[in-house]
């Protein structure tokens, strides 16, 4: 069994089937893409990879939240950009124990970056998982914006005010998730991966150059975007068609439906692929002396927004406050709907 599972996580280059071989060279491609962005993104947010006094760590095992992360993670990455079969297992166990030091790093691009350093690998099931996984954030990151009052509201018209377009708000507005339901949709089928592989690369692209050039925000994603371009470019790159075992089958099913649980509450807003679609809570903490949205303080700390979960939110109040402090907590927006709950905590001690 042990020998079994070795020889299919072994990428090593096989000669007998070139298929199987470009599939190899592909994977390790879109492995050391996601390895080098990976290193960049530890690098733009280094502070969060620590120990912070000064803004609690959110731990579930309080013994990682003492321990000082950023070296050991871009050393492992490195070393999975180098040798895969060593490096993407090693970063694994220790990306692990950061976030179990603290829940404030379940960001999406580490998550979806991580996936990346790992499921190409285990071949030959690993490629098709991951195409299912790219398909999964592109089509729900569209539903999340066509099913959020808060994106019509907001979403469209920060895309257009970066531009200085903004007299066409309502066109981004329809426009931004219907493409990337579109490329969703075209990840899932042989005959269209051209669309998805230009498509989705020319839309990364795009997210970038917004990012980086017009808006000049959220550095934090700018090497993730960068790597999904190289990432679509690479996985949708034509190939003989493949059969797809059951296990595979069950793999991209789940990849498929399970952000569909943000609507119940059973998984986090980042890991649901729900971004930039303002249905998420928000939480404003209020001092003696002022007033701060979390989300921007927690860019201002740590070049990164705030995970938009309750409970993270409660955890960061109960650390921190003094005396006479209030967190305003409003919940998640339903769908099609703007109503949301509002609760306030107090500070007692």
């Amino acid at each position: 069994m042990i020998a079994s599972l070795w020889t299919t996580w072994r990428p090593q280059s096989v000669t007998d089937s070139g298929t199987f071989s470009d599939e190899v060279t592909r994977a390790r491609r879109i492995v050391q893409a996601a390895s080098i962005a990976q290193c960049l993104t530890i690098g733009t947010t280094w502070k969060l990879w620590n120990h912070r006094p000064d803004f609690p760590n959110l731990a579930v095992v309080h013994s990682f939240a003492e321990i000082n992360w950023p070296w050991f993670l871009i050393a492992s990455s490195i070393l999975t950009a180098i040798v895969p079969r060593v490096g993407s297992p090693t970063f694994a166990v220790v990306l692990t124990g950061a976030l179990l030091g603290d829940q404030m790093r379940l960001q999406p691009e580490v998550v979806t970056l991580a996936v990346l350093m790992f499921a190409p690998l285990l071949m030959p099931s690993g490629m098709h998982a991951t195409r299912w996984l790219l398909a999964s954030v592109w089509i729900w990151s569209g539903l999340h914006k066509m099913l959020s009052v808060g994106w019509r509201i907001e979403g469209g018209g920060f895309i257009a005010d970066a531009f200085g377009l903004a007299f066409l708000t309502d066109v981004f507005v329809v426009l931004v998730p219907v493409v990337e339901i579109a490329i969703g949709i075209a990840a899932l089928f042989q005959s269209l991966r051209p669309v998805a592989r230009w498509g989705g690369a020319a839309m990364h692209i795009g997210i970038l150059i917004t990012l980086a050039v017009f808006a000049r925000t959220n550095s934090a994603i700018w090497p993730w975007n960068a790597a999904l371009a190289i990432v679509a470019i690479s996985i949708f790159a034509p190939s003989r068609p493949q059969s797809i075992s059951k296990k595979t089958r069950a793999i991209a099913i789940t990849f498929l439906m399970y952000p569909a649980l943000f609507y119940v509450g059973a998984v986090d807003a980042y890991l649901s692929s729900n971004l930039y679609s303002f249905n998420t809570a928000t939480a404003e903490y209020c001092s003696k002396d002022v007033c701060r949205n979390l989300n921007s303080l927690s860019y201002d700390k740590l070049n990164t927004p705030f995970p938009p979960e309750p409970r993270l939110f409660k955890g960061w109040f109960h650390a921190t406050c003094k005396l006479g402090d209030t967190l305003l907590i409003e919940g998640r927006a339903g769908v099609l709907d703007q109503a949301r709950s509002e609760t306030t905590y107090s500070c007692t001690r």
